[in-house]
């Protein structure tokens, strides 16, 4: 039996499929295969995917791939359903991701995504959120409580209105009333422009 010659190989040919984008996408494929195993082994959390899923899928859009090329690339496991998110939103959480992969040591996510502060008893970013957001909350119920005409047709006085907010949350009058003043105003000005709300002093 004679010795098998290996198969002639079309070099051209070949350079032009290893750096072809279906080549690219095929390895796309693998990577998520493989890191969708570690998953399912409980090597890596889920969160570990996502980060990376985001990081790749975005990076994919950017070097010129469609919705449609990236899709088979992930598994099934993943799902079909999909969200449009703006891309700047992606890159935000996609450029802090490969930033926190890099060897720094005692460096948090949290502080590469600049929502944890770096100094002692510096307030964490989020926190100071949690704080804008609960008092955002308590300036618009004002606000709508004084938009709101009552049975006989007119409108409750803005002490009313903070009192009746500061009275269900169990805080006081003046925690309300500032929390009113920082963002009840703008939202009774958005109902005037919208035509809900006419006349009527805001402050």
């Amino acid at each position: 039996m004679g010795k098998s010659r290996a198969p002639e190989v079309d070099e051209d040919g070949l350079a032009a499929y290893l750096t072809s984008r279906d080549l690219k996408l095929v390895g796309l494929g693998n990577r998520f295969a493989q890191l969708e195993k570690l998953m399912q082994a409980k090597e890596i959390p889920n969160s570990y995917i996502a980060f990376e899923g985001i990081a790749a899928l975005l990076g994919g859009r950017i070097e010129g791939y469609s919705d449609d090329e990236l899709r088979p690339s992930w598994p099934e496991s993943w799902g079909s359903g999909e969200v449009t998110v703006p891309a700047t939103l992606l890159n935000a959480l996609s450029g802090a991701w490969l930033e926190y992969k890099k060897d720094v040591p005692g460096r948090t996510f949290g502080e590469v995504l600049g929502l944890e502060g770096g100094g002692q008893g510096r307030q964490r970013s989020v926190s100071r959120q949690i704080t804008r957001d609960k008092r955002r909350q308590l300036g618009n119920e004002v606000a709508f409580i004084y938009a709101k005409p009552g049975e006989n047709g007119e409108r409750p006085s803005l002490a009313a209105a903070i009192e009746e907010v500061a009275t269900k949350h169990g805080i006081s009058f003046e925690t309300v009333e500032g929390a009113y003043k920082e963002y009840g105003g703008p939202t009774l000005e958005e109902l005037k422009r919208q035509s809900i709300l006419k006349g009527g002093k805001t402050s």
